[in-house]
């Protein structure tokens, strides 16, 4: 739920909503949360509290809540698809329009009327500047959310081809890219792909022995593989490029 603790103090939005208008399991959120505080170096104590639950047989049980302001709200879940940044963020407009709820002029008095319209019309403009601003905010938030979302289905090394497809892009124009910023490297030009060393040691890469049936049996040789850590930065080294 979207809370006020006291006069004057901001609002701020439970895990257990977050996890309820995600559809993630509040543990899971619980875990993200934790992340996110610690590497803005704020404490957990902050923004946690106790919470009862149902529990079985009609009692009820305590656990840990965290309640985040609008804005480590939105750091959590920039992280997160698409869809489900849209739906904590449609609900955050939807409660704050609520607990501001609509103003009711003085219509006796004309000034005052006059006065209360005016800054009806303000707060509007400021509601649709601040729509605006979250609009671009998550607009550059896409690329990385996009490259978080296709590494989450992903696991274990991928070869060139593979790699490309998991990153939307054609191998011809991955494998180009890959190449001019010293990424691969062939030692003849029909020989594998090798990954240069700085790129290995960063285990953005590795190499890998495969396997290939000639006419003269079956032949090994080693080719480079890209490693999840490696989609990552590909992803972000392709976005911004």
């Amino acid at each position: 739920m979207l809370r006020s603790t006291e006069a004057g103090s901001p609002l701020t939005m439970s895990s257990r909503e977050i996890a309820q208008r995600t559809g993630k399991d509040h543990k899971n959120v619980l875990a993200d949360i934790r992340k996110m505080l610690a590497e803005l170096g704020k404490a957990e104590a902050d923004f946690s509290a106790a919470a009862l639950v149902p529990g079985p047989n009609g009692s009820s049980r305590s656990v840990e809540v965290f309640h985040l302001p609008k804005r480590e709200c939105l750091i959590l879940v920039s992280g997160y698809s698409i869809p489900l940044r849209a739906a904590i963020i449609d609900r955050w407009q939807e409660l704050e329009a609520q607990a501001a709820g609509p103003a009711i002029p003085n219509f006796a008095d004309p000034v005052a009327a006059a006065r209360a319209w005016a800054d009806e019309m303000e707060k509007n403009a400021q509601a649709r500047a601040r729509i605006e601003e979250q609009n671009r905010a998550l607009a550059d938030m896409t690329p990385k959310a996009d490259g978080y979302d296709r590494i989450s289905k992903s696991a274990g090394e991928f070869t060139l081809t593979a790699a490309a497809k998991v990153l939307g892009r054609q191998p011809k124009d991955l494998i180009a890219y890959m190449k001019n910023n010293r990424w691969i490297y062939r030692r003849t030009p029909d020989g594998p792909w090798l990954g240069y060393q700085d790129r290995l040691q960063s285990e953005l890469l590795a190499e890998k022995i495969f396997k290939r049936e000639t006419e003269k049996g079956e032949k090994a040789y080693p080719s480079v593989v890209v490693t999840p850590k490696g989609i990552t930065r590909l992803e972000r080294e392709l976005s911004a490029h």
